[in-house]
């Protein structure tokens, strides 16, 4: 009774790469046996190699399922709604199968039909298996037969889920601080916001499902509606819109507008707008609070609205617990000052994206700037 409830609990696709790994094994012995008294050690290493990892990924099934089933109780069985992962250590280890174009040892020694296909029988399972282990991920149980119904324990779950990914993708991106990071930040809070949206899961959905209702859901709302009357938008507002653009787009003064504008020469052309060339002009441009040492985000907003140095005012470019990007400019010739707040453009302005709501702003939030 027990075997069969174990086995129940095993995905598909855990079983179909057991399976498929272990004959990895058998055939590579039979390749491995059959060439190796004929050929060189350099001829068979791919062969050992593949039978290597093979091995290695059969080996680590049966600790990432102890790390699942640790990890799914603990979230069950935890009193409190408190972050799991301070109290969890995730063992999930992806090992990737990795195929390999020069497998054909041995051929040259024997014209048999039956090694003929077993090496290309070989070859093409080390593919298909490198490529579905890429797609299923290193998750051996399945989590329902924990979690069943259980609508906390599921949004625990993909909260540490989120968490653990936006982390990894931060510190690939060069933000370190994310992963070293103990108490909760807006990393978490993004995560937990996460979390709460696939609470779907614990009424036994699928994500399939879940695109399903927003597609029958965006296909209602597109029907055709009458509209008896539309307005058009007055000129002055238009014209408002074309003439304060040029600022808006100069806020983005990272190489990301530079990536669309020269794909081949990006970072020459980002350096040359940032004045790296001339960093004896730096005392002339303000002080800008996160800017690099040459004031280059200064100069490369200035430069692209084609305006003086004492025209920029303030401005910040840090990203840091949620403040993003601004600038101040005076415009003396039509007497105004605008404010330039920057858009999407690091990852943590996604951060800033996924905890932001709507508000409305009262007579005490716009006081001074009317």
């Amino acid at each position: 009774m027990m075997w069969n409830l174990s086995i129940k609990q095993v995905r598909w696709s855990a079983i179909f790469l057991g399976i498929s790994n272990l004959l990895l094994v058998i055939i590579g012995l039979m390749l491995t046996m059959e060439a190796y008294p004929d050929c060189a050690f350099a001829d068979v290493f791919p062969l050992i190699l593949v039978l290597f990892v093979s091995c290695l990924r059969l080996s680590t099934m049966i600790p990432i399922a102890i790390a699942q089933r640790a990890t799914a109780f603990t979230i069950i069985n935890s009193p409190s709604d408190t972050r799991a992962s301070a109290s969890l250590i995730r063992r999930h280890q992806r090992v990737w199968l990795w195929s390999f174009s020069c497998l054909l040892v041995g051929l040259h020694s024997t014209n048999t039909t039956w090694l003929h296909n077993m090496v290309a029988l070989f070859i093409i399972m080390v593919c298909v298996v490198a490529l579905i282990q890429c797609f299923t991920g290193s998750d051996v149980l399945r989590w329902r037969s924990f979690y069943t119904n259980e609508n906390k324990a599921w949004k625990r779950h993909y909260r540490e889920v989120f968490d653990h990914g936006m982390r990894e993708a931060l510190c690939c991106l060069g933000r370190f601080k994310y992963l070293t990071v103990m108490e909760e930040d807006e990393v978490f809070s993004v995560a937990q916001l996460l979390g709460d949206l696939v609470s779907y899961r614990a009424s036994g959905k699928g994500h399939l499902e879940l695109l399903a209702g927003l597609a029958l859901m965006r296909r209602e709302s597109l029907m055709p509606k009458v509209q008896e009357e539309i307005m058009e938008a007055p000129e002055e507002l238009i014209q408002g819109a074309v003439d304060f653009h040029p600022f808006a787009e100069a806020a983005y003064t990272g190489p990301l507008l530079d990536v669309g504008r020269n794909p081949i020469l990006f970072l020459c052309a980002w350096l040359y707008r940032q004045g790296v060339m001339t960093p004896w002009a730096r005392n002339r441009l303000p002080k800008l609070k996160g800017d690099n040492w040459w004031r280059g985000h200064a100069r490369a907003f200035l430069k692209y609205v084609n305006l003086p140095a004492d025209a920029l005012r303030q401005g910040r470019v840090c990203q840091t617990r949620c403040e993003p990007a601004y600038f101040v400019v005076v415009l003396h010739d039509i007497k105004s000052v605008v404010i330039c707040v920057r858009g999407t453009e690091t990852p943590e302005d996604l951060l800033t994206d996924g905890l932001s709501r709507e508000c409305l702003l009262s007579t005490q939030d716009i006081d001074g700037l009317i």
